[in-house]
């Protein structure tokens, strides 16, 4: 049987602790540089800037600097204060935390803006990023030729917030997508958002299951931490593609999607009543949909022309 505080083993884990943080850090720097043109095409306003891209590029650029301070800690050949290396890479951390759930809260939109669904979300949001505040508080770290963290359990109930929350936040998503069960399942931006938000489920729980699983067994500080760098890229790497699909989407598949004044932003408000009754207009063949809003009487749906 393997003896998991043995100092061989713990050095041999360590090692491969380190190589795989220089990985997942190379291919997310790797994704940043290959999404630069997202960002670029805003910033040129070649695309029309909406507020949520705040959220993006906070989600985007977060982790990468979170990332760049874990490189440090190793690589580093003199003395540095590990405390506010560590402390300040974990910050980031807990700001791509916030963000992201900032992304996933719009989903709330899903149920035509429920108050009492946007208040329970914003609930478990703030919850989850005051729990992970608090364990920043029991970190603590040192120097022993480079940078470690002495207590690696510290992150345990975090961890587990962080997945408690991703998880509820999800089934929310998906059952206020499940709510527009009339909307064609073949084509159109509810198959878009079916299909990313099944993969959003399987990519939050590939993430956070690993990190989850070995800090609750905690067999020695290097397992604590093996799977954390994982989970620290691919939530906002689904994320980000998640926005991406969405802000790309044509509008224009044969039924209204109705927007508002903020036409363009995949996470502003629309009318799930107000869906159905241009999906009922269609059917009945008074209208030929395009993608473009204008007003009719009392909203805003896609622009059609009588047939």
């Amino acid at each position: 049987m393997v003896d998991w505080h043995d100092p061989t083993t713990v050095i041999a884990e360590m090692t491969a602790l380190i190589k795989v943080v220089h990985v997942i850090g190379g291919i997310y720097i790797w994704e940043i540089i290959l999404c630069l043109g997202f960002e670029y095409s805003v910033i040129t306003k070649k695309r029309k800037f909406v507020w949520s891209f705040l959220l993006y590029l906070g989600c985007r650029w977060c982790p990468l600097f979170s990332i760049m301070f874990q490189f440090l800690g190793p690589d580093v050949s003199r003395k540095i204060d590990c405390q506010a290396c560590v402390s300040l890479g974990l910050h980031f951390r807990i700001s791509f935390v916030y963000v992201c759930i900032g992304i996933d809260l719009p989903a709330a939109v899903l149920w035509d803006r429920n108050k009492t669904v946007i208040t329970f979300a914003c609930a478990v949001w703030i919850g989850n990023t005051a729990i992970y505040a608090y364990s920043l508080t029991t970190l603590r770290s040192a120097w022993i030729g480079f940078c470690t963290i002495l207590n690696p359990d510290f992150a345990r109930i975090s961890i587990l917030s962080t997945f408690a929350t991703d998880l509820i936040l999800l089934v929310l998503m998906l059952t206020g997508l499940k709510r527009w069960n009339h909307a064609p399942k073949t084509h159109g931006v509810w198959r878009l958002l079916w299909t990313q938000g099944l993969i959003w489920v399987m990519v939050v729980t590939l993430a956070e299951v690993p990190p989850t699983v070995f800090i609750l067994l905690n067999l020695n500080d290097p397992l604590n931490l093996f799977f954390q760098p994982l989970g620290l890229i691919i939530t906002p790497l689904g994320a980000a593609r998640l926005y991406r699909g969405l802000i790309d989407y044509p509008v224009s598949d044969g039924l209204a999607m109705v927007a508002n004044e903020h036409h363009g932003d995949p996470f502003s408000p629309f009318s799930h009543q107000a869906y159905r009754t241009a999906q009922h207009d269609a059917e009945g063949g008074s209208v030929v949909l395009d993608s473009l809003p204008v007003k009719t009487s009392g909203s805003e749906v896609a622009r059609g022309e009588n047939v």
